[in-house]
């Protein structure tokens, strides 16, 4: 077994967070060999260094071909160099096992969205890193969405520059193991990071979540949002850090997780972390978990609802702070499909 997605805080020993184990065994036997990444896409086969001044077609839809299907290797790179008015739609679901390796740049300027789905029921391992780099006074607006039975790995890294704005949703609906590591760098003054999350794990799943912020620039401005929900015997860690380094006064830092357990089996780990080096800065931090209030529960059944239904009502509306924010009817239609489904 290996540890992996620790915090480096000495604190985190007593709480249990860095707890997460892996069976080392698993990712060596189900790794694909990346070491012959291919572009999938309007420019197929091409190197990643020519993919980056292409045109930008409206909309832009990538589903992966056949020859991404065998090998299980993804290399994308996206500079974005004029706004869009349709979000870049990446879609990585028709895969048995993916190493994916993505990169979005956007120029100063510009404004764009994406969209990152993985939903399979036959995909069964996902190593995934991404790259996201955000010049001056620009803006992204990025959602991913898992859902699967897989081991599913993520890496995820930010470089932002001054007056730009990330408004990044992950959305975790998997059943078995999912990791992510994720790790923004407010490096310009005014630089924006939004972080919101939803979660709901059932049956056996393990969710490991581990988010940190550093800021650098004035008057930078860090959220981190995450909502949840566990069922049956799964688990979850959630690490989230915001670090406020020398030279960012002024800047504000914000992280709330709250978790709902819908079952006595379900277990629930959290350590929201405020590190601070600089004077005249705000940092709260806040975490709670909980049961479904029985009062509530009684006057939607007493109206007729079933428990589950019951149940996913009240989540429903604990979730709708984060689903009615986001920039896409269609992702938010999908959001709300799947947490019905994972209630039928």
């Amino acid at each position: 077994m290996i540890k992996i997605n620790n915090t480096a805080i000495r604190t985190c020993n007593n709480y249990s967070v860095n707890d997460f184990e892996l069976d080392e065994n698993l990712v060596a036997t189900t790794l694909p060999d990346i070491t012959s990444l291919s572009i999938v896409g309007e420019r197929d086969n091409m190197k990643l260094e020519s993919f980056a001044n292409f045109e930008l077609k409206h909309p832009i839809n990538y589903v992966l071909d056949k020859q991404a299907k065998e090998k299980g290797n993804v290399n994308l790179f996206f500079e974005i160099n004029k706004n869009l008015t349709t979000p870049l739609f990446i879609d990585l679901s028709k895969n048995e096992k993916l190493a994916s390796n993505l990169q979005i740049d956007v120029l100063e300027n510009i404004s764009a969205q994406a969209i990152i789905k993985l939903q399979s029921k036959t995909i069964s391992y996902n190593n995934s890193r991404v790259q996201i780099n955000l010049k001056k006074n620009s803006q992204l607006d990025i959602a991913f969405v898992y859902d699967t039975n897989a081991c599913n790995l993520v890496s995820i890294e930010g470089n932002f520059d001054e007056n730009s704005k990330i408004n990044f949703n992950l959305f975790d609906f998997c059943n078995n193991v999912s990791v992510y590591n994720l790790y923004f760098n407010l490096f310009g003054d005014n630089a924006t990071s939004s972080i919101k999350t939803i979660y709901l794990g059932k049956n056996n799943a393990k969710i490991d979540i581990n988010y940190l912020n550093e800021l650098y620039g004035k008057k930078t401005d860090a959220k981190i949002e995450v909502v949840g929900a566990l069922n049956d015997s799964s688990e979850k860690n959630f690490k989230g850090t915001i670090d406020f380094k020398k030279g960012c006064k002024k800047a504000y830092g914000s992280e709330t997780e709250f978790c709902t357990l819908l079952s006595t089996d379900a277990k629930s780990k959290a350590l929201p972390i405020l590190l601070c080096t600089e004077e005249d800065v705000d940092g709260k931090h806040s975490t709670a978990t909980g049961q479904i209030d029985d009062k509530q529960m009684f006057y939607l059944m007493s109206r007729g609802l079933n428990k589950k239904e019951a149940q996913k009502l009240i989540l429903k509306a604990k979730f709708n702070t984060i689903i009615n924010d986001l920039f896409d009817d269609s992702l938010k239609n999908l959001i709300l499909d799947t947490i019905d489904r994972k209630f039928e």
